[in-house]
């Protein structure tokens, strides 16, 4: 069972007992369970906003001073080498799968599942603003 959680325009994350290192982490147990309760969900987007405020303080310090050193073509080239190695080490250290996607992709690495390109449409149109947090199947 995963936990999905998505902070829109900041990332989308992919959450597996999800926990910090200074925290217990986050497991839901029950194989068949359906519904988080409010604690859980409240928990899981804690967790979440951490991560993605975490996750965008580092890349985009990361990028300002890329961009510092030589301009934007150096920044873009920078992000295409770095982004997916700065997160997954926050990744590691959050014992989380980060994932970066975008309804307008510039890597295909980065396609969108089924879940996440719903919520990604239901945040352009309006229809949902804040986190999400749902259970997927395992191999979603």
């Amino acid at each position: 069972m995963k936990i999905f959680l998505i902070l829109p325009a900041v990332a989308l994350l992919l959450l597996s007992a999800c926990g910090n290192s200074s925290e217990e982490p986050l497991v839901i147990t029950q194989q068949a369970k359906t519904e988080l309760s409010q604690t859980e969900k409240d928990s899981v987007i804690s967790i979440g906003k951490e991560i993605a405020q975490h996750s965008f303080k580092i890349l985009g310090g990361n990028l300002k001073k890329a961009m510092a050193e030589g301009g934007i073509d150096h920044a873009v080239n920078y992000c295409n080498a770095n982004a997916s190695h700065l997160m997954d080490s926050l990744g590691t250290h959050y014992s989380a799968n980060i994932k970066r996607t975008s309804n307008k992709l510039r890597n295909p690495k980065n396609t969108s599942t089924t879940a996440e390109k719903m919520v990604i449409n239901n945040y352009l149109n309006g229809t949902k603003k804040g986190p999400v947090v749902a259970i997927l199947p395992r191999n979603s």
